[in-house]
């Protein structure tokens, strides 16, 4: 999609990456477990053949290093936050 920017890493998986935009939370009362169901579902896939069997690649690539975990930085929303201040379209409709 034209308006959607992908910042992070690779995902880990195949050809097509899936995931759950929203999850909804419920506390179990007898284990006092939290389960938590994907009610959103989405779909990422790579158009490229030459992609087979690969994650779906970010357009902006920013890897967690092991300083950033632990200062307990998130570089990918640091960079984002970065963008947002450099572009005036992103984060518009």
């Amino acid at each position: 999609m034209d308006n959607v920017v992908l910042i992070g890493e690779e995902t880990g998986g195949a050809h097509v990456g899936r995931a759950a935009n929203m999850l909804v939370s419920y506390n179990l009362p007898n284990t006092s477990s939290t389960l938590q169901v994907p009610v959103i579902y989405e779909e990422f896939v790579n158009v490229s053949a030459n992609n087979v069997g690969r994650g779906t690649f970010p357009d902006y690539s920013i890897k967690t290093t092991f300083q950033d975990l632990i200062d307990r930085k998130d570089s990918v929303f640091a960079y984002v936050l970065e963008l947002i201040s450099q572009r005036n379209s992103f984060g518009s409709n």
